[in-house]
């Protein structure tokens, strides 16, 4: 119970999957027949290699035998034949497997939010964000009371540029779950990409319970940064008590971080010395995990900063190639703008355009008022390319889809937001 409690909070983190992935252990350990332990502990296993947390035989192993233990014991368990799909999905990377195990999940679960989940994380890694939404609002219509299901509504808005929604789903999570994470920064995340770094996205970290997470000081940091609060974002660096920022996206040493504020400062020798420590500690965890795509892609981007163009552009290409869009269609994406950014420190304006472009015309978070606030695209704003693919991709404003929640005892579930679903133009 403990260790499902642990999985099912939004938003996993690093740090939780490990004290879940112990629960399950203990578990077994208890009673070496649970199978639906054996069956959980799997899921686990699978959610650590598909974020290259951890990749190692070992890993892949440990999950084998788990599903392998858990359709031993109880070979008509519907959550056996979950965890096979999500063995599938996250470590043998057959989407089709997947969804083939979900169906049979699906017979002995059919109103199953776990399986509606399942499905919608399939559909999300193949880029059917709608078909994803679809399931995700059936799920929340099941489990109305489930924070974490408008949490992932939200998120799906939030890439396909759904910006208006991804704030009302948003809000309804925080409704159901007020001291709760990932609702306020996907709130935050959608009202970014949706008018850039600025009053309304900072009112929205300023109302977050919890500050002490590393999303929560990412957040901060890009928000001092882009509203040119240099020597506040450096003072929030300086009150971290660990080295590292360490996301599912990116993985950035403190002075990564560092090394950005001092250039925008226009202090290039504490820059220069900052981005050489961020490359010697970047090439160090490398070497003990050498197919961790985060890493690869900051150190090109140190590399770039550095002058160390052709060694820059092959780590992120390195990047791209370990965690291609092709396998996943969020997780690859970060990759793709580091790509773009290294691109553009090297001076490689077209190369750095035509991974915008591509950002630009696919579901993402990257947006014109974005990029209009972030300071990393600078050295590209007089270049004619950059100018036209501005314009191009600008939104234009329409008048919100009319959205109105009823009274909970009303009507249950996220279908009592009523939309008109209506594709943004964006120039695609």
């Amino acid at each position: 119970l403990r260790g499902r409690y642990t999985m099912s909070r939004p938003h996993i983190t690093f740090e939780r999957l490990e004290q879940a992935a112990e629960s399950f252990q203990l578990a077994v350990e208890l009673d070496p027949g649970f199978a639906l332990a054996y069956a959980e502990a799997a899921i686990v296993h699978g959610r650590m290699f598909s974020l290259r947390h951890d990749t190692s035989d070992q890993r892949r192993q440990a999950a084998e035998a788990a599903v392998g233990k858990a359709l031993k014991l109880a070979p008509n368990s519907p959550r056996a034949h979950l965890a096979l799909a999500y063995h599938h999905l996250w470590i043998d990377e057959d989407h089709d497997a997947a969804l083939t195990q979900l169906a049979i999940a699906q017979r002995g679960l059919p109103n199953s939010v776990d399986v509606l989940s399942a499905t919608a994380a399939i559909l999300e890694t193949q880029g059917r964000w709608q078909e994803a939404l679809v399931k995700l609002e059936r799920a929340f219509e099941l489990s109305p009371r489930d924070a974490s299901l408008p949490t992932m509504i939200a998120h799906v808005h939030w890439v396909q540029r759904q910006y208006p929604e991804a704030v009302a789903a948003s809000d309804r999570a925080i409704a159901l779950a007020p001291d709760g994470l990932w609702p306020y920064l996907y709130k935050f995340f959608a009202i970014w990409s949706w008018r850039g770094a600025g009053p309304a996205s900072r009112s929205v970290l300023e109302t977050i319970p919890d500050q002490d997470d590393d999303w929560t000081r990412w957040s901060w940091f890009q928000q001092d940064l882009q509203e040119g609060n240099y020597g506040l974002a450096l003072d929030r660096l300086a009150s971290m008590n660990h080295d590292w920022i360490r996301l599912k996206t990116f993985e950035r040493p403190k002075p990564w971080l560092e090394a950005q504020l001092f250039e925008l400062m226009g202090e290039p020798g504490r820059a220069t010395q900052a981005w050489q420590e961020a490359c010697r500690l970047l090439e160090a965890d490398i070497r003990s995990k050498p197919d961790n795509p985060r890493l690869h892609s900051s150190l090109g981007i140190g590399y770039a900063a550095l002058g160390r163009e052709q060694e820059a552009v092959r780590e992120g290409n390195r990047a791209t190639h370990l965690l291609p869009l092709s396998e996943h269609a969020f997780y690859g994406l970060p990759y793709v703008v580091d790509l773009a950014h290294i691109y553009t420190l090297v001076g490689d304006s077209d190369a750095a355009v035509d991974q915008l472009e591509f950002l630009l015309s696919t579901p993402s978070w990257i947006s014109v008022p974005l990029l209009r606030s972030d300071p990393r695209w600078d050295p590209l704003r007089a270049d004619p390319r950059f100018q036209q693919m501005m314009e191009r991709f600008a939104p234009v404003e329409l008048p919100p889809r009319q959205a109105s929640f009823e009274p909970a005892g009303k009507r249950q579930g996220y279908s009592g937001l009523k939309m008109t679903y209506r594709s943004l133009s964006y120039g695609c």
